[in-house]
């Protein structure tokens, strides 16, 4: 699930996933095509309740974040995908907290792969 295979050589595979990655609305926080790793992540989403924010001072959010790795493998390049939810939340006493979720819905790497092969695809020049 987390892991497909292109073919096409690693230079054009891991433009395409970074490509991909900023058209699904990350922000690149690292890329570097000799160890084949991406890092990435979302913009942070609010997920705090009006009346926690007015009546206690607590605060909670939400984010995102993607690595892949992308490596050579004989004819093909193959990329490993992960992303992680982390919800952060912290009171109006200087309290903070964070979990971090992996997510396992299958239709997510489905959804980043589809893109990522299109984009393969035209990339390849076919």
């Amino acid at each position: 699930m987390q892991t497909k295979s292109f073919e096409a050589n690693k230079e054009i595979v891991f433009s395409s996933v970074v490509s991909v990655l900023q058209d699904l609305g990350y922000i690149i926080k690292g890329a570097d095509i000799k160890t084949g790793f991406i890092n990435a992540q979302s913009a942070t989403k609010d997920t705090s309740g009006i009346l926690s924010k007015m009546f206690d001072g607590d605060s909670s959010n939400s984010r995102t974040n993607v690595t892949a790795f992308v490596e050579n493998r004989g004819n093909s390049t193959s990329v490993r995908l992960n992303f992680v939810v982390s919800n952060t939340a912290s009171s109006a006493y200087g309290q903070a907290s964070q979990n971090d979720q992996i997510i396992h819905d299958a239709s997510v790497y489905e959804n980043a792969f589809n893109k990522i092969g299109d984009t393969v695809f035209i990339k390849n020049g076919n």
